[in-house]
């Protein structure tokens, strides 16, 4: 599968949890990409490390509670509404006219996209950050 463009804008990517996977994309190629634990990921959007004006877009997997989760394991699953509150305050605090994309995980892993390009990762965090990143420029500009 081949995108028939790729998007001319800088996006951060963001898959959120307890271990989050970020990456960079630049008109279409992959910059950099991380994953970090819950402080390290307060303390970057706290210091500056992302500026929202510094990118196009931020995209990020978002996530639904359901009522079947045990008490141990629903601590854990807040973890990811936690970092989007986080990525949607920082937002709000530089640049009020940008606004956090979430995509459904569903939709992004089911193309995986990643595997198309061959882009070299460290996590699986970070392949599925990835994977939403070319999700945005795939639903921008379709593909063949």
């Amino acid at each position: 599968m081949k995108l028939k463009h790729l998007s001319r804008k800088r996006i951060l990517a963001f898959d959120p949890g307890e271990s989050t996977g970020v990456v960079e994309v630049d008109c279409g190629e992959l910059k950099s990409s991380c994953t970090v634990g819950i402080d390290e990921l307060k303390q970057r959007l706290a210091m500056s490390y992302w500026l929202p004006t510094a990118y196009d877009i931020w995209v990020a997997e978002d996530f639904y509670l359901t009522g079947t989760s045990s008490l141990k394991t629903q601590k854990s699953l807040l973890s990811p509404h936690r970092v989007l509150s986080w990525l949607e305050f920082v937002i709000a605090m530089h640049d009020p006219e940008m606004r956090l994309v979430k995509q459904s995980a569903a939709n992004a892993k089911r193309l995986d996209l990643v595997k198309k390009f061959d882009w070299k990762l460290g996590t699986k965090h970070e392949k599925d950050a990835a994977n939403h990143a070319l999700y945005y420029i795939y639903q921008e500009g379709g593909s063949n």
